[in-house]
This record gives C-alpha cells, sequence and structure tokens, in this order.
C-alpha cells in the first residue's frame, strides 16, 4: 500500500556551466550548460524536458540578468525594462540535459515533481565565474553575477595586489 507523501516527491537535477569570460569588462557568456534532472518515472517526456529547460532559464535570468538593487535613499534602481533584464531565447543558451528515472517510494506510480531545479542555475553560474576569476584572487559571494560586479570585484583585488 501506498504512503502518500508529497513532501519528498520533489525531483533531483545537477547543473554545470562553462563560460567564456572577458576579466577587463567583466562581461561573460555561456558556452556550455548541461543538467541532469530525476524526476521519478516520467508520465510523459516531452513535458519534462519543457520544464527543464523552462527552470534552467528562469535560473540563468535570476543569476545573470534580473536583479532589485536599491539606492543609498533606499529607492529601487531597478524599476523598469530598461534596468531590471529577464533572458529571451538569445541569451538561454542550448542546454544539455539527460534524465534519469528513479521512482519516488513515496507518490503513486513513482512520480516526483519536475521543473523544480529553478535556483540550481544560481550556483552553476556562480561557481563557473568564480573559476574564471581564479587566476585574480576573486571569491563570489553573491547570486547575482553581471558584468557590472565582476569588474568592481577584478579591479578591487588588483588595487589590493
Amino acid at each position: 500500500k501506498w504512503r502518500l507523501n508529497q513532501t519528498l516527491t520533489y525531483s533531483y537535477q545537477s547543473h554545470a556551466a562553462v563560460i567564456e569570460m572577458d576579466s577587463e569588462t567583466g562581461k561573460f557568456k555561456i558556452l556550455k550548460y548541461a543538467i541532469v534532472d530525476d524526476c521519478g518515472k516520467q508520465i510523459n517526456p516531452m513535458i519534462v524536458e519543457g520544464q527543464v529547460h523552462g527552470a534552467a532559464a528562469h535560473g540563468i535570468g535570476a543569476a545573470m540578468y534580473e536583479n532589485c538593487e536599491d539606492d543609498d535613499e533606499a529607492q529601487l534602481k531597478s524599476s523598469t525594462r530598461v534596468d531590471y533584464l529577464i533572458p529571451t531565447a538569445l541569451e538561454v543558451p542550448d542546454l544539455v540535459t539527460e534524465s534519469m528515472e528513479t521512482p519516488s517510494l513515496f507518490a503513486p506510480k513513482g512520480i516526483k515533481g519536475v521543473g523544480e531545479g529553478g535556483g540550481t542555475p544560481i550556483s552553476a553560474i556562480a561557481n563557473a565565474v568564480e573559476d574564471a576569476l581564479t587566476p585574480f584572487g576573486v571569491e563570489i559571494s553573491d547570486s547575482h553575477q553581471n558584468p557590472q560586479r565582476i569588474y568592481e570585484l577584478v579591479v578591487a583585488k588588483r588595487k589590493k595586489a
């Protein structure tokens, strides 16, 4: 008999990003992006792939484009579409995806949630950026990686040296 437990039906994902960076400007581009997803038994693999891609696009947006910043007087600096960027199909790289199917023991048919890995790209991209900045001794402590912030980190490290 199944013991339904909705809290244990989330999927597992692993993401990896390879980037190219211009350390003089802080601009970077994702060259390769790979995802391995395990959402249990897949009922419709095409929908699973779409959900995984959509979550990755949201996470890439959160990591590279979308940012809410306040000025010194607590006024929102990114209150328009000019300041608050979201990724389009041009910014989201081709995604290499693989799926595993480890059935859940806590849900009927062994299914789990899918498309819930939107936060994972934040860490994958931050790690790729930090790896690219290793020669400069820069450590990343922010989740949002924009060229201006990267440039400031490199300049600050160079001034200390």
